[in-house]
């Protein structure tokens, strides 16, 4: 009954019109190698198998908040679920690197990502470098909660020892028979420098190459279709599929935002990247012979848009998520409690007294309503959101929340000129000056994909014409 409520609540054509997207989507989308395809055959393979993959989360569990951003576990989730209502058999699989550093507060979002993960159906997880970097305990800790194996044939211990297993084997009915498939799992080797600087943690990263062609042999006789997951760049994943022609697909996790298939795909093999911050998710359809011989496939990027509503289950793990954020005090870092140059924040109010004109034109702009967006989506305590649509937060005397601190909700002043105390007590020709690396701070290629500094600045411009220009009230360009 929760699900079907969601629904009506995005209304039924908007359901419908998803469901339409996602199946044009999965229809239309990719290339197709055979003669068969090629020729506008009406009569395809039934014997199908949809893999779907993901990668390099880096702590992304939610969409940036511009309009035109994708991504957030809970829309993933709606996405999946569509796509299983299709008759191909499906596999889920990660790539690795659910955070993007060793922290209590990364902790808390692996263990968010790894729920959410649970209620999708994953069937896979590939460990990454910045998810080993949380420590081998933590690691077994989780895995011991996930509905799925955690898997990685080449990162052991000083000794030698694999924390988790080389590969995971399952089956899928394909055409009537049981297809058999096994995913193995490694860290690109390149994985150990970074790795080394963790004086804390007893890790080894082994030669990739190595333990894929021990585990391939360990495999004979045991897959019809094997699946690597190597948390690797493009030019270290085509090398280890040239090298063990044995894999049918290979899935790698780095250098890309867009899931995509690669150039180095041939007949024999497809190589594909898993995207990159959540925005999208992979999809490769499978078709086999009646001897489970590939004899084509179709891969997309479906992105996970606005038009996609939450997942209710997931979008109730990430409400409490935050809150339990919130109640370790992970919205206030420990290193910016200290005074920040420019004394203390005063509130966008007080630049109006002496800049009556510049305080009119940011009132009517847009940085003067950037909290709202946050109320809407209840984010208004989310560290992430508030980063770029509050004045100071994490910041001595910065924002705190809209009860405490009101007058630092929104883009104030302060945001884009600097913290105002000294000022307004010994106003400089040095304060107040702006640059295009102020702006893009927050107007970065994920929360402001379409982001142009020159058509921007245009709509907040709001110089001090010169002859209002005074000993007592000197301001720099673009103040």
């Amino acid at each position: 009954m929760m699900q079907v409520r969601h629904y009506f609540k995005y209304g039924a054509r908007r359901a419908w019109a998803i469901v339409i997207l996602i199946l044009c989507a999965s229809l239309t989308a990719g290339r197709s190698p055979t003669a068969e395809e090629s020729t506008g055959s009406e009569e395809p393979s039934r014997a199908q198998l949809t893999v779907l993959f993901s990668g390099e989360l880096n702590g992304k569990l939610e969409p940036a908040t511009c309009p035109t951003c994708g991504g957030g576990l809970a829309r993933r989730h709606t996405l999946v679920r569509a796509i299983r209502l299709e008759q191909n058999p499906v596999l889920l699989l990660e790539c690795g690197d659910l955070v993007q550093s060793a922290t209590a507060e990364s902790e808390l979002k692996f263990q968010t990502a790894l729920l959410a993960m649970n209620e999708m159906g994953y069937d896979a997880l590939n460990i990454g470098e910045f998810d080993v970097a949380l420590g081998p305990r933590f690691l077994t800790n989780m895995s011991q909660r996930a509905r799925f194996p955690f898997i990685s044939a080449n990162v052991a211990d000083s000794n030698g020892q694999r924390f988790f297993p080389a590969y995971a084997l399952m089956e899928r009915v394909i055409g009537g028979k049981k297809l058999r498939v096994a995913v193995i799992g490694v860290l690109s080797d390149n994985a150990a420098d970074h790795l080394a600087k963790q004086q804390h943690l007893d890790v080894t990263v082994l030669s990739s190459d190595q333990a894929i062609a021990s585990t391939l042999d360990r495999l004979k006789g045991k897959a019809d279709l094997r699946i690597l997951l190597a948390h690797a760049g493009a030019e270290e994943a085509i090398s280890l599929a040239r090298k063990h022609p044995e894999l049918d697909l290979v899935i790698y996790s780095h250098e890309a935002k867009l899931p995509a298939e690669n150039e180095g795909s041939t007949d024999a093999q497809i190589v594909l990247n898993a995207g990159g911050e959540g925005e999208h998710i992979g999809r490769v359809d499978v078709s086999f012979d009646e001897s489970f011989g590939k004899s084509s496939h179709k891969s997309s990027s479906p992105m996970l848009s606005d038009l996609i509503p939450d997942s209710p289950n997931v979008r109730a793990i990430l409400d409490s998520s935050t809150k339990m954020a919130i109640a370790r005090g992970f919205a206030v870092s420990e290193s910016t409690k200290q005074p920040v140059r420019g004394g203390y924040y005063v509130g966008s109010d007080w630049c109006a007294g002496c800049h009556p004109e510049q305080f009119s034109v940011w009132a009517e702009s847009r940085h003067a309503k950037a909290f709202a967006p946050l109320r809407n989506k209840k984010k208004e305590s989310d560290p992430a959101c508030l980063r770029c649509h509050a004045t100071g937060h994490r910041f001595f005397t910065g924002f705190e929340s809209a009860e405490k601190t009101p007058g630092l909700a929104n883009v104030g002043c302060e945001a884009c000129h600097g913290v105002g105390g000294n000022h307004t007590s010994n106003p400089t020709t040095r304060y107040g000056k702006t640059s295009r690396a102020n702006c893009k701070s927050c107007h970065d290629k994920l929360n402001s994909p379409r982001f142009s500094y020159s058509a921007y600045y245009k709509k907040i411009a709001h110089e001090t014409p010169k002859q209002q220009k005074t000993e007592t009230d000197p301001q720099q360009e673009g103040s």
